[in-house]
């Protein structure tokens, strides 16, 4: 998915790409109630370049203030209108704490009930987590020069990464 972004940065060596910078809005539609609305950032929002989520994006990340945060939250977001299912994962970095990052998460979202679980790695493990490509939720995506349909058929392909939710 193309999408624009507002800049590009990077977060304790992690590539990241910022499509919605704190203070602008970010325009969504939800085809289950077929609804559309726009939701005020507080906090920068994108993506880690070169992965791929359970919703086929690219792993989506908050960013906040606490540049030294070792702390990484992977937060397992539900999908309305039940929210019994599992929508995707929000990756909180720059949050000194679980506290912090859970009530950043929640100024984004109309209702509480997004909010499924929330799991507390450190910088180091959640790095390790995508070189290893292990655990549950979170896919890693082959780079486009790695490809098969663009380098040719002899191209291996990636072995998927997740990371399994976690309660908070």
């Amino acid at each position: 998915m193309t999408r624009k972004l507002a800049y590009r940065t990077a977060f304790r060596g992690l590539p990241i790409s910022v499509e919605n910078r704190a203070g602008s809005y970010r325009y969504w539609y939800d085809p289950h109630a077929e609804e559309e609305g726009k939701t005020k950032q507080k906090y920068p929002y994108g993506y880690i370049r070169s992965t791929l989520g359970t919703d086929g994006d690219e792993v989506d990340i908050y960013l906040g203030p606490d540049k030294d945060s070792e702390q990484v939250f992977v937060i397992t977001q539900h999908k309305a209108p039940d929210f019994k299912k599992v929508d995707e994962q929000k990756v909180m970095l720059g949050f000194s704490s679980a506290k912090a990052a859970k009530a950043a998460y929640l100024k984004h979202f109309d209702d509480p009930r997004f909010f499924g679980s929330m799991k507390e790695l450190t910088m180091d493990e959640f790095k390790k987590k995508l070189q290893e490509k292990k655990g549950k939720l979170i896919k890693a995506q082959q780079p486009l020069y790695l490809r098969k349909s663009v380098v040719g058929s002899n191209t291996p392909r990636l072995p998927k990464l997740y990371l399994s939710p976690g309660k908070v």
